[in-house]
């Protein structure tokens, strides 16, 4: 298994935040199983660092769903997107089809 950071956001606090990893797995896995995103909430402890309080793991289907969901709220609430998110390029991969998400 490998993981890499794709993203990460500030939560409500400067303690706080949201962190996108894609977790991934050789082509032939023995166990057969899939690559996907996870979103990681995280909190700082001090001299430990960031430590993981929860994880969600999206599907490809619901990564469609949440971009789905960002267009329309960038959509009627444009001052508070971002660039990327104004123009339609969230949740971006470098290897998109690996998610089964769709070109």
């Amino acid at each position: 298994m490998f993981e890499r950071e794709l993203a990460v956001m500030q939560g409500e606090s400067a303690n706080e935040r949201v962190t996108a990893i894609e977790v991934s797995f050789p082509a032939n896995d023995p166990a057969g199983r899939k690559n996907y995103l996870e979103l990681r909430f995280e909190h700082h402890a001090g001299e430990l660092g960031w430590v993981t309080q929860r994880r969600i793991p999206l599907s490809a289907h619901n990564i469609s769903d949440l971009r789905s969901a960002l267009t329309l709220f960038c959509a009627s609430n444009p001052s508070q997107c971002v660039d990327r998110c104004r123009n339609s390029n969230v949740v971006q991969f470098s290897d998109r089809a690996a998610f089964g998400v769709a070109q």
